[in-house]
């Protein structure tokens, strides 16, 4: 029985983010992946018991459950005796934190304009909203 549970959907950016992670430290072996359907306005009952949020991914380890995508790699960082993928300390460490927030702030917004053209009711949408989040997409790809 795998130690860890990762609660995830193939489609999820952030999942993707912690899978590969998992891959690349060799943590997925000691893990058991769900495969969970969710989206905001289809939520998942499973994963609502493991974050309050009702977002993917979420691991379950060890009697805690952990989420956010950043939370759960430094914690998968933390728990292999390879190379870190993520910097410990110094001037590294904030260049590493800054690119994954930029990187999570462009997969929000891209969700956000998916989730406007594939969730909202076509005479709902709103296309300044969705200029709005492609511009956010834009700039970090600029800063990349």
């Amino acid at each position: 029985m795998a130690k860890m549970k990762l609660y995830y959907s193939p489609g999820s950016p952030f999942a993707r983010k912690v899978r590969v992670l998992a891959i690349e430290s060799k943590l997925d072996k000691k893990m058991e992946m769900v495969n969970v359907a969710l989206t905001p306005v289809a939520p998942n009952a499973d994963v609502d018991k493991h974050n309050p949020v009702g977002k993917i991914p979420v691991l379950s380890v060890k009697g805690i459950d952990l989420f956010d995508s950043p939370v759960i790699c430094e914690y998968l960082d933390s728990q292999h005796k390879g190379r870190k993928l993520l910097a410990r300390k110094g001037r590294d460490r904030w260049v590493a934190l800054r690119q994954q927030a930029m990187a999570d702030g462009l997969l929000d917004a891209a969700l956000l304009a998916r989730y406007e053209g594939a969730l909202r009711p076509e005479d709902k949408r709103w296309s300044d909203w969705n200029s709005g989040q492609m511009k956010k997409v834009a700039h970090v790809l600029d800063q990349l």
